[in-house]
């Protein structure tokens, strides 16, 4: 379960042949700016009120923190998160968070067409039945068809998405219904329930900037553009996030909607900002649709999973991949609304800890003992910060449930781990991007995530996750993966010999 796939350092890319800083500027920004910004403020202003404020600051400052460190892996391990994981904390941990991605995907595919589907009878005055199910069959239709968005179009839709959201905000701020709600913004900020039923929603919302690090194989100084292009956009979407809710936030009517631009008086601009919005949907349910293939054929060609999820067509595309994920995210489109399908998932963060924490790994040789003793007490402490998280939703237990005692754990788990990577003798060379504060900044951010995915979890959803994995694994992934193939090879040329 925790044996690790070696990984080599990322090539030098040719001359000539690199992303320009614009084009990872604009990558990052449609990762994180895409459909969140048109319902998130929404959604957390009915769900969480003025609470939705300091929740949006704790998140955007979380994945500041943990940007730092998933810069550093994306210039250590050639790919992306699952990458990552496989390469540090071990095979069962990266099919894990491949199961959480690909149930996530479809999730937010979902949400997506949902999305979609209300922008056109919105603008369309009436109802249509079944509407959500045309995106999602068209989008994956141009995947398989291998008319990928090429840097020159994702940038343009980039611009028109961006420019839609901010219009959106100044147009909120600017209408005869807003009164800057000074009062409502201070009653009841400090309650901490209603600010965890925001931490999903704006983390959705914000989530996407660690993507960047696939593309740090094509950038000729990733050492200063991918840290710099994850801050930009990470304070981009906290910006316009903050002045859309504020924008929601202080209307004078609550109208029951779904989005942003709903909340639009001017009936003619809204109209065509409804059609706009549809660019920034269409991109992101694109790149979802993509990457869901990506993550299945990796997993196919691994062979964590049958091969046949990595037989791709003449264009490339592992086609049947793309139709399963067509299949499950029609239904999942019938099976609840935004918020449910949200929150059902809100724990699926947990790729970010496993990660930050698989760089502490990534510093030492796999086969060393202080690589085996960082990965035990890791995972320890990973396991007690998501406790400390659930004990939460028990009342009763008043001692163990206070806010003082957790923060004493976290210290003590802080100085404990700290002092283990100060005696292990780091092995590894130099990355082109080195996390500061090493071992501290990864250590800490891990464990501030594992503990956040404990405190908003729902439990049945990650148990069935849970569930599906250990299955899969023990009847599949155990005895077909490469690795495992690999060591059988091996066993038998010893013993031929």
């Amino acid at each position: 379960m925790l044996r690790t796939k070696p990984y080599s350092s990322p090539e030098v890319p040719v001359t000539g042949q690199e992303y320009t800083f614009f084009n990872i500027i604009f990558l990052a920004i449609s990762c994180v700016i895409g459909t969140g910004v048109y319902f998130s403020s929404v959604t957390t202003a009915a769900t969480s009120g003025s609470a939705s404020v300091p929740a949006l600051f704790i998140c955007v400052f979380l994945c500041l923190f943990i940007a730092l460190p998933f810069a550093e892996l994306s210039t250590r391990i050639p790919g992306f998160t699952y990458e990552y994981i496989y390469c540090t904390c071990g095979e069962f941990f990266a099919l894990f968070y491949s199961f959480t991605t690909l149930v996530t995907n479809v999730f937010v595919s979902a949400i997506n067409a949902q999305l979609w589907a209300n922008t056109i009878r919105n603008a369309l005055g009436y109802d249509l039945d079944y509407l959500e199910v045309l995106p999602i069959i068209a989008i994956s239709g141009l995947v398989i068809a291998g008319r990928r968005t090429g840097a020159v179009a994702s940038n343009i839709v980039t611009i028109i998405n961006l420019t839609n959201a901010i219009l959106a905000s100044f147009l909120l701020l600017t209408q005869d219904n807003f009164t800057f709600p000074w009062k409502k913004l201070t009653s009841g900020i400090e309650d901490i329930d209603k600010m965890k039923a925001a931490f999903p929603v704006w983390f959705f919302t914000l989530l996407g900037f660690e993507n960047v690090g696939v593309f740090s194989r094509g950038i000729k100084n990733p050492g200063k553009i991918i840290p710099m292009s994850m801050i930009i956009a990470l304070v981009s979407a906290a910006v316009l996030n903050l002045f859309t809710f504020i924008g929601v936030f202080g209307q004078s009517k609550e109208p029951n909607v779904s989005s942003v631009i709903d909340m639009i008086e001017w009936n003619q601009v809204k109209t065509v900002m409804r059609f706009t919005s549809i660019c920034g949907i269409t991109s992101s349910s694109l790149w979802i649709t993509i990457l869901q293939g990506e993550v299945m054929l990796t997993l196919g060609k691994d062979g964590l999973m049958p091969s046949i999820l990595s037989v791709q067509n003449s264009a490339g595309i592992p086609y049947i991949s793309i139709m399963f994920h067509v299949l499950f995210s029609i239904i999942c489109c019938y099976s609840g609304s935004i918020s449910e399908l949200i929150s059902t998932l809100s724990w699926a963060i947990i790729g970010m800890p496993m990660a930050s924490i698989g760089l502490i790994f990534s510093h030492y040789e796999a086969n060393s003992p202080s690589f085996f003793q960082l990965k035990k007490y890791g995972f320890f402490f990973a396991i007690t910060a998501i406790t400390l998280g659930l004990l939460d939703s028990f009342s009763s237990l008043r001692i163990i449930n206070s806010w003082l005692f957790r923060i004493f754990i976290f210290i003590v788990m802080i100085v404990i781990f700290s002092d283990l990577c100060k005696k292990s003798r780091v092995t590894c060379k130099p990355a082109l991007v080195n996390c500061i504060w090493f071992p501290y900044l990864p250590i800490i951010s891990s464990l501030l995530f594992f503990f956040l995915v404990g405190y908003v979890m729902n439990v049945k959803s990650f148990l069935f996750v849970l569930t599906t994995t250990f299955l899969t694994y023990l009847t599949y992934s155990r005895n077909n993966s490469n690795l495992a193939k690999s060591k059988d090879t091996l066993l038998n040329s010893k013993n031929t010999d």
